[in-house]
């Protein structure tokens, strides 16, 4: 079972999608070394059905402002921000199933074959569940997910597409709390018609509050609460829960718990024992509960649970007091427990009094080095799998308890980002555990780690990275690191500074520096000319007489360099970066967080927290970079966080037509700047949690989850109107698309929407060829919000440029039909080369696209003979 160790509010809906055509995949992690990818993902792993994920009633996208629908005359609405794709995350909890393993790794449900222990072999994942999984149960063939504030329930169907369905979600519901203090889930067991769930408010190591919830999935469906406790106020966090016929044992913080659940709809304490604090997991053994625990030493009890009313304490174990005891499973007459700081230790409870260690899985032969970081554990016959640093699933034989050996491993890269930088067609990513992890992004719905960058420094974690050339530049704790990758499969250390700044936060390189914030010290500047051996140029820190501690990300063009300071815009002159040259500060009506530049602009891109006379409104801020900084234009945005600080960063295109907002809220905003005296959110879209850094680059924009891994969205500026029986138009001006509706179209209100589709969203069009204008059309009632189909014809218009047209035959385009198999050409449509225009009058709503014939020229064969 899982523990849930860094707690989530939650103040948004969770929205569950499925995947629902993921057939089983051989994808074994590989060798950092090697040249092929490391992990190859189907692209309907990631983006799920595309009719599906385009369904305008879909909850994926939050749009800000006003309801999106329009009517009569009223302009046509651009919207939609969607997740293209998505990698990594924290392995959260491990479960066995005959010789499968399932896994939450991050914000996804991932199923691996272990029948070849020595090499785990990926089956299926689900697409993001939108919260981190915080635990796994497994009844039968049913899968009980937990993430954020619900419980999914998913069937394994072994043989059928996918492997695993989702049946039903339930979302809880607790009148008593706030929404900023929303409970979440932290751990999940079955027994019979019931799954119990723990959940924790606020934070565990500040106290918070929590209950135990009996949820009724006698039908997967449609699960639903049926009882309780405490049916009222709360009690403190609660972490985990074990059951056995009547009896649910439960780990809070403030004690080990015996709850009587023989009615569901009414459980009730029975006794408890105080004298075992901050349990993480238990499990059961006859007439014993195992508990690890992190709260106090030791770390390891035994308590005898056979009397409900007065559960005591009868042994104990201190984990050689390396660390706490984070995960516990059992196979009488043993014991398996996790060390944070210690490995795997193998326990005989033979004597329950007196718990034996018989054997230890570290890999440290030195007791005052690096141990492994064990957290989660499962053990079938003589297997364990054991959850290391939270990035890698390591396969163990434990036959002989006393010299457990590796049989294999599953490695979960982007596990913990905590920067990235964009180049060309590859994402770099820095890893806490890992070091740096570059990422094929030629198709960014299906990213691909090509290579790895391991970091041997366990004391200086990589926290940003900045990418010039053919050199990734790395910022840790302790160094400024150059890694040459220029050949991405096989990145390598080229040199590096020690000690840049006694605490790095933030790196931006430019030509032939890089500019390093420090925490609580200011800006350094360091020669990149020789990426073989870095050298710092500046002769002490610059702090831009602010606060050192308020300085942001820095962004560079050309000879001048803009930050956050205090809440300020900082500007400096760094033609001569050894000594900058400070402009004067410029200060806005909000608090500066963030700021960018479109590299093809002349527009300063602001992200401000609100200011004190306007509670929990922030906004972005447009300026031009010019002396005095005159405004363009400004945009507020509605944060909804529970304080006036809710922080927001910036990333905006390098054609300065869309910025993105992230920040504290776990939400990713974009905005249209195209007219910067007018930006307009154009769409939103939630997130596990909250970050600091998004980048953007070629239509796409790239942020690191901290334990999530890394997500890509887009902005499809889908347009929808409402259209009145009496007839109406639409217009896309986004991709130069029109229609028109005839009186009689449809028999009652409803709201078209029409969404452009990316190349990689386009199904191959084989031997014609597109020329970017593919999109879906679909309708939905304005009451009952069912789908729609027109009732007769419709006109439909395409605009296109020469440049468009490219290698296409112009007077062969035409509007082509995908029938689910091929594309099939639109019998009613006309070209009109002089006004560059496509003409339809389709009767139907479907994926349309714009193809055409090329030139080919066939050059007869001639045989010489010898």
């Amino acid at each position: 079972m899982s523990r849930f160790k860094d707690p989530l509010i939650i103040t948004l809906a969770l929205l569950v999608l499925l995947a629902p055509s993921v057939g089983p995949f051989g994808v074994k992690a590989a060798s950092p070394n090697d040249s092929s990818p490391l992990l190859q993902l189907d692209e309907e792993q990631i983006v799920g059905d595309r009719d599906q994920s385009l369904k305008p009633s879909s909850r994926a996208t939050i749009v800000d402002g006003p309801a999106t629908k329009s009517t009569g005359d009223v302009a046509s609405v651009q919207e939609n921000l969607q997740l293209v794709g998505e990698i990594g995350g924290n392995i959260n909890d491990v479960t066995l199933w005959t010789h499968y393993a399932f896994l939450g790794q991050g914000q996804r449900l991932v199923m691996l074959d272990m029948a070849d222990t020595s090499d785990p072999a990926f089956v299926w994942q689900s697409v993001p569940l939108l919260k981190e999984v915080s635990s796994i149960a497994i009844a039968g063939d049913r899968v009980y997910v937990t993430a954020g504030d619900s419980l999914m329930i998913f069937t394994i169907q072994i043989g059928l597409t996918p492997p695993v369905q989702l049946n039903g979600v339930y979302e809880l519901t607790a009148i008593y709390y706030p929404a900023e203090a929303w409970p979440h889930a932290t751990d999940v067991a079955v027994q019979g018609d019931y799954a119990y769930v723990t959940f924790g408010e606020g934070n565990w190591m500040g106290g918070g509050s929590g209950f135990l919830a009996v949820i009724d999935v006698s039908s997967p469906d449609a699960p639903a609460e049926a009882g309780r406790y405490p049916a009222v106020n709360p009690e403190d966090f609660a972490t985990s829960v074990a059951v056995d016929s009547d009896y649910a044992y439960v780990c809070f913080r403030s004690g080990f718990t015996v709850v009587d659940i023989s009615n569901p709809s009414a459980p009730f304490k029975r006794g408890s024992s105080e004298e075992v604090l901050g349990g993480w997991d238990v499990a059961l053994s006859g007439d014993y509960a195992l508990v690890g625990t992190s709260f106090d030493s030791p770390a390891f009890r035994v308590i005898d649970i056979s009397n409900p009313d007065a559960p005591s304490q009868v042994g104990f174990h201190n984990n050689q007091g390396v660390g706490s005891a984070y995960g516990v499973a059992v196979d009488a007459p043993y014991v398996y427990v996790t060390d944070t700081s210690g490995g795997l230790h193998i326990l005989s409870i033979a004597s329950p009094s007196s718990p034996t260690e018989v054997g230890t899985y570290d890999l440290s032969d030195d007791p005052d080095g690096d141990h492994l970081a064990a957290w989660h554990v499962a053990v079938a016959g003589g297997t364990a799998y054991v959850v290391i640093d939270e990035n890698s699933l390591h396969v163990l034989d434990v036959s002989d308890k006393a010299d457990p050996s590796k049989l294999g491993s599953y490695e979960a890269y982007v596990a913990d980002p905590t920067g990235v930088d964009v180049a060309g067609r590859y994402a770099y990513v820095t890893d806490e555990k890992r070091g740096l992890v570059i990422l094929d992004m030629a198709n960014p719905a299906v990213p691909k780690v090509v290579g790895v960058w391991e970091n041997d420094d366990p004391s200086g974690w990589p926290v940003d990275v900045s990418v010039v050339g053919d050199y990734a530049y790395v910022l840790s704790d302790d160094d400024l690191i150059a890694i040459d990758v220029s050949n991405p499969t096989t990145p390598f250390e080229a040199g590096r500074y020690g000690g840049p700044s006694g605490g790095g936060t933030y790196l931006t390189a430019a030509g032939d520096t890089a500019y390093v914030i420090a925490s609580g010290k200011g800006l350094f500047a360091y020669d990149l000319s020789n990426p073989a051996a870095p050298a710092m140029v500046s002769t002490e820190a610059y702090d831009f007489d602010a606060s050192t501690w308020g300085l942001g990300r820095p962004v560079v063009r050309g000879s001048h360099l803009y930050l956050p300071c205090s809440g300020k815009l900082c500007h400096a002159n760094v033609s001569d970066p050894a000594n900058p040259v400070a402009q004067p500060k410029h200060e806005t009506a909000g608090y500066v967080s963030g700021v960018d530049v479109a590299r093809l602009g002349d527009h300063l891109h602001l992200a401000e927290l609100s200011d004190t006379r306007v509670p929990y409104l922030s906004g972005l801020r447009i300026l031009l970079s010019t002396a005095a900084y005159p405004q363009v234009g400004y945009v507020p945005v509605d944060t909804s966080c529970s304080n006036p600080y809710c922080w927001l960063y910036v990333g905006v295109s390098d054609d300065d037509d869309e910025a993105y907002l992230v920040g504290d809220e776990p939400v990713v905003r974009v905005v249209d700047v195209r007219t910067a005296s007018a930006p307009a959110v154009a769409g939103s879209h939630d997130m596990p949690v909250g970050t600091d850094q998004v980048v953007v680059e070629d239509g796409h924009a790239y942020v690191p989850l901290p334990r999530n891994g890394l997500m890509v969205f887009r902005h499809i500026p889908r347009t929808s109107r409402s259209i009145a029986p009496a007839g109406g138009t639409l217009t896309s001006t986004v991709d130069n698309t029109s229609y028109t509706f005839p009186s009689g179209t449809f028999t009652q209100a409803v709201t078209v929407t029409h969404t452009p589709l990316t190349d990689n969203e386009t199904p191959a069009a084989g031997s014609l060829l597109g020329i970017g204008h593919a999109y879906q059309v679909s309708a939905i009632e304005d009451v009952t919000e069912e789908s729609v189909e027109p009732s007769g014809s419709y006109t439909v218009t395409i605009g296109y440029t020469d440049a468009e047209v490219g290698a296409a035959i112009e007077n062969t385009l035409g509007l082509y039909v995908w029938d689910g198999a091929a594309w099939v050409p639109e019998p009613t449509s006309e070209v009109d080369p002089a006004e560059n225009s496509v003409t339809g009058a389709p009767d139907h709503f479907s994926i349309w696209a714009v193809l055409g014939e090329t030139r080919r020229v066939f050059l007869p064969l001639v045989l010489r003979q010898g």
